[in-house]
């Protein structure tokens, strides 16, 4: 069975669109629909619609990937950065 069909039904009865098709083309439905929306309500309960989606296929995705370039120069001794990110200089020295 369709695991979006409980979905679908909300979407079509509550803002008059009609899904149908797999959870990537009901989730690119939803979003065009929240681009194309002005109405605050309407659009806020489009995206929890659209996160419900996403989160009823059981696919995890990053939401957001942050990386930190730098360049280091190999007689830097004691550069350290932390598994958070964070970057220590409290033992730096120059070799």
């Amino acid at each position: 069975t369709n695991c979006l069909a409980p979905l679908a039904k909300v979407v079509n009865d509550k803002y008059g669109i009609d899904l149908h098709g797999t959870w990537a083309e009901t989730y690119d439905v939803l979003i065009d629909k929240i681009k194309d929306t002005t109405d605050d309500d309407t659009r806020y309960g489009l995206m929890h619609l659209a996160e419900d989606t996403v989160m009823q296929t059981g696919c995890i995705m990053p939401m957001y990937y942050y990386t930190q370039t730098y360049m280091l120069d190999s007689s830097v001794k004691g550069f350290v950065i932390t598994p958070l990110g964070y970057v220590i200089f409290k033992n730096c020295r120059y070799e």
